[in-house]
């Protein structure tokens, strides 16, 4: 399942550490609205329960799943494209996550910042092109 695992480390911010998938400002949004952090996201995608491909979010699509959350990744552009909840009867940021899988005060400052900075960053605002 750990195809994307990697043993090098990256001092890149917009890569999601041990992975080395880029985060779209998308993704990034959509896991500080669910309250899902970094480390919860590389453990989904290199410890996957299960994945599949999925055409449904888009072109060569990579659903992985871990415990109650799902990460979508581009296999082609090695991007991660959003988060979402693993149930699909919980596809709202109200629906939630339990309160002791809230993002802390620090890492909601972290990855906010991490927003900020990647929106700067054009290639990589909106996600990938779709053809």
């Amino acid at each position: 399942m750990a195809q994307y695992a990697t043993n090098a480390t990256t001092a890149d911010p917009f890569i999601l550490p041990a992975t080395g998938l880029a985060l779209t400002t998308h993704a990034l949004e959509s896991a500080i609205a669910r309250d899902v952090n970094l480390a919860e996201m590389t453990a989904c995608v290199n410890d996957a329960e299960q994945s599949w491909s999925s055409s449904k979010y888009g072109p060569d699509r990579v659903v992985f799943q871990r415990g109650d959350i799902a990460v979508v990744v581009s296999s082609r552009e090695h991007l991660v494209v959003t988060v979402l909840f693993r149930e699909q009867d919980q596809w709202t940021n109200s629906d939630g996550r339990p309160s002791g899988k809230r993002l802390s005060k620090g890492q909601r400052r972290k990855m906010t910042a991490l927003l900020a900075r990647l929106r700067d960053r054009p290639l990589l605002m909106s996600g990938p092109a779709t053809i």
